[in-house]
C-alpha cells in the first residue's frame, strides 16, 4: 500500500483483506461460536471480544509507526495494547453510569460524547500510552483541533461503522440460518473495528507533524520480504558479470513486455542501461514506469521515475498530456515549483485543449505569480481563454484574469 497517496478510507478498507489480518478477523469470528457454551459462554465470548479488540489495538499502533503490513499476532508492547483497552472501557462505563444515574437522554448524549472522543483517545494511547492523558478531554480536543476536518471524518466513519455492525445482524439473520448468520455477522463487524483503527493509525502517521508525533521505526520493523523476481534478477546478473550487459538487458525487457515484474527488476534494468549508456532505452524505461504508476494512481512514484530520468536527461518530459497533468500537481504538491510550471508549460504547448488544461493553466499562472512573472502569467490565461472559449468553466478563466489584472495605483 501507498499510505501517502491513497486516499484515507480506501486504505482503510482494503488493510483488513491482506492475509494476516483476514485470517486473524475470520478466526475470531468463528470463535463468537463458543458463546453458546452452557455456563460459560458468556465469558468465552468475553475473551474473543478482548482479543478483537486487542489485535485492532495492535494495528492502531503499528499503523500510527508507518507499517503498512497487516501484523501478525500482538506486535504492540503489552501495555500500550492493553491501555488502549482500558481506554475503551472507561468510555463505555462512561456511558453505561451516565444513563443509569441521569437517565436515558443523558446517555444518548454521553453516548455522542464518547463517540467524539474515541478516536482522540486511541490515537492518544497509541502515541504515548499514557491512560490518564488519554481520558483527559483536553488531549482528545487539542488532537480535533489540530487535525480538523480529519479527525471529524475519523469520528463519521467510526459512527457509521458502529450503525452498520448494529444492521448487520438484523440482515444476516435473515439471509443465513443461526450458527453461519453469527459467524459471518462478527466477520463484518470486525472486519470493520480493525479498518477503523487502521483509519486512526494511519491519520497518526500522515499528520504527525501536526500532532507533534515522531514514529518510532526501531519498535516496528518490516523484515524485507525476498524478491518474487529474484531468479530473474540472478539470471540477468550471471549474464552481465560475464560482460554481456546487452543481453542482460535485452532479457529483463522481453520479460517486462511479456508480464508485470517486481520493483527490483526495473531498478536492476535501469543500472544496467545506465552502464551501457542506452539513453533511448532509458527513455522509454521511464515512460513505462510513469505509465505504470498513474494506471495504479500513483503521482508519486510517477513523480520520483521522472526525477530519476532528468538527472541524466535534464529535458527529458512524459509523453502524453495525462502524465504531464498529473506530475505537474504532483510536483507541485511537493513545492517543486519549477518542474511543476515546466510540465503545465508542455502541456499548454502540446495539448492546448487537453481536458485539465483549463485549470492547469490557472496553475500555471499563480507558479509565473510567485516567479515575479504577473505578465507570463496573464498571458498564458488569455491563451487558455481563446482555447477554451466554449468550454463551461471558462468563468474561472475570466475569475483568474480579473485577479491579475494590475492594479491601479492612485
Amino acid at each position: 500500500m501507498d499510505r501517502n497517496r491513497t486516499p484515507l478510507w480506501n486504505d482503510a478498507l482494503a488493510y483488513p483483506a491482506q492475509g494476516p489480518a483476514i485470517l486473524t478477523i475470520l478466526v475470531l469470528a468463528l470463535l463468537r461460536l463458543l458463546a453458546y457454551v452452557p455456563a460459560w459462554g458468556w465469558l468465552l465470548d468475553l475473551g474473543v471480544w478482548l482479543a478483537t479488540y486487542r489485535y485492532a489495538a495492535d494495528v492502531l499502533w503499528q499503523s500510527a509507526h508507518g507499517r503498512d503490513d497487516a501484523p501478525e499476532g500482538y506486535n504492540a508492547d503489552a501495555s500500550t495494547g492493553w491501555t488502549m483497552l482500558v481506554a475503551q472501557f472507561a468510555l463505555i462505563l462512561f456511558i453505561l453510569a451516565t444513563s443509569l444515574v441521569f437517565g436515558g437522554f443523558a446517555g444518548i448524549v454521553a453516548l455522542a460524547l464518547a463517540c467524539f472522543a474515541m478516536p482522540g483517545v486511541c490515537m492518544s494511547v497509541a502515541m504515548d500510552g499514557d491512560l490518564v492523558h488519554a481520558i483527559n478531554p483536553a488531549t482528545w480536543l487539542k488532537a480535533a483541533s489540530r487535525l480538523g476536518g480529519a479527525y471529524v471524518g475519523l469520528v463519521l466513519a467510526c459512527v457509521v461503522f458502529a450503525a452498520a455492525q448494529i444492521y448487520a445482524p438484523v440482515v444476516v439473520l435473515k439471509l443465513l440460518p443461526g450458527p453461519i448468520a453469527i459467524v459471518v455477522y462478527h466477520f463484518i463487524a470486525q472486519y470493520l473495528v480493525v479498518a477503523a483503527f487502521r483509519a486512526m493509525g494511519l491519520t497518526i502517521f500522515r499528520h504527525r507533524d501536526v500532532l507533534d508525533f515522531a514514529p518510532n521505526e526501531a519498535i516496528v520493523r518490516v523484515e524485507r520480504r525476498p524478491d518474487p523476481d529474484a531468479v530473474l534478477i540472478a539470471e540477468a546478473d550471471r549474464r552481465a558479470k560475464a560482460g554481456d550487459v546487452a543481453g542482460a538487458a535485452a532479457h529483463f525487457a522481453a520479460t517486462m513486455d511479456a508480464r508485470a515484474v517486481s520493483p527490483g527488476v526495473h531498478a536492476r534494468y535501469r543500472e544496467l542501461l545506465l552502464a551501457a549508456n542506452d539513453r533511448a532505452a532509458l527513455a522509454a524505461h521511464t515512460h513505462r514506469l510513469v505509465d505504470i504508476a498513474l494506471a495504479q494512481e500513483k503521482p508519486a512514484d510517477a513523480l520520483a521515475a521522472l526525477r530519476d530520468a532528468r538527472l541524466v536527461d535534464i529535458a527529458f518530459l512524459p509523453r502524453h498530456g495525462d502524465a504531464l497533468a498529473a506530475i505537474a500537481r504532483e510536483a507541485r504538491r511537493t513545492s517543486d515549483y519549477k518542474l511543476a510550471l515546466e510540465l503545465v508549460e508542455a502541456l499548454r504547448a502540446r495539448e492546448p485543449k487537453h481536458a485539465e488544461g483549463l485549470e492547469l493553466a490557472i496553475m500555471g499562472a499563480q507558479l509565473l505569480a510567485l516567479e515575479g512573472r504577473d505578465a507570463d502569467g496573464r498571458a498564458m490565461l488569455e491563451r487558455a481563454r481563446s482555447d477554451y472559449a466554449r468550454n463551461p468553466r471558462v468563468g474561472e478563466l475570466d475569475a483568474a484574469l480579473t485577479a491579475s489584472a494590475p492594479r491601479v495605483q492612485r
